[in-house]
């Protein structure tokens, strides 16, 4: 289902009565940006897991405005009793790192996250 869209981010949600909840974030250049889904609700669904899914509608790593929004939909409407697996892969790794702390997982699977943005590095 999805739960918010804006500008630039796409929230979707799919309940589950499981003890596990997953926050996904698509990563670059994903076909989640154009196909409607979100990363990791196949698999989700399939093992009956609660999931967040979020997606950036272009290469952003999740900086650009909106993103506060996304974010504190999550914080507020997650369930703290479950188990919160943050997951994301190249620019969703970068964004599961980051708003960790907001989250605040009891997991972060973090796959070729890109540690900065700064060209120098």
């Amino acid at each position: 289902m999805l739960l918010i869209e804006n500008k630039n981010y796409r929230l979707h949600h799919r309940s589950s009565a499981s003890s596990i909840c997953i926050v996904s974030f698509s990563g670059f250049g994903a076909e989640e940006q154009i196909n409607g889904r979100f990363f990791m609700d196949q698999t989700a669904k399939k093992l009956d897991f609660e999931i967040y899914g979020v997606v950036a509608k272009y290469n952003c790593w999740y900086l650009n405005e909106g993103i506060e929004q996304i974010i504190n939909e999550i914080k507020n409407k997650i369930d703290k009793r479950k188990k919160i697996i943050m997951y994301g892969v190249s620019m969703g790794a970068f964004a599961a790192l980051k708003y960790s702390k907001h989250i605040k997982p009891d997991f972060i699977l973090s796959f070729a996250p890109q540690f900065s943005l700064d060209k120098k590095q």
